[in-house]
């Protein structure tokens, strides 16, 4: 959430996202957001998926995702016995190939 005056947002997760289980419903959490403000950028719901999902492959860091609201850490959570992600990165620890 944005904090006026400060231009700085909350880092602590939000409790939806502590229950979060699967990508689905990470996907589901962030497209009922609409737009999730980051440090630098404001992500549209469609837009943060795809980096999620670039991460997933192999194609890009996990510092692409926003900390905003938890939503890196649970990423991170989720990657960890993730099959697609598993697959691309081979267990590599950086996410890149």
């Amino acid at each position: 959430m944005f904090k006026e005056n400060s231009q700085q947002f909350e880092q602590s997760t939000s409790p939806e996202l502590e229950k979060v289980t699967s990508f689905e419903e990470l996907y589901a959490f962030i497209e009922s957001q609409g737009e999730i403000h980051g440090t630098h950028t404001t992500y549209k719901s469609g837009d943060l998926r795809k980096i999620i999902e670039r991460v997933r492959h192999g194609h890009r860091p996990i510092e692409w995702i926003t900390r905003n609201m938890g939503i890196r850490d649970t990423v991170e959570k989720l990657l960890v016995n993730d099959r697609v992600y598993l697959k691309y990165t081979k267990g590599s620890r950086t996410g890149r190939k």
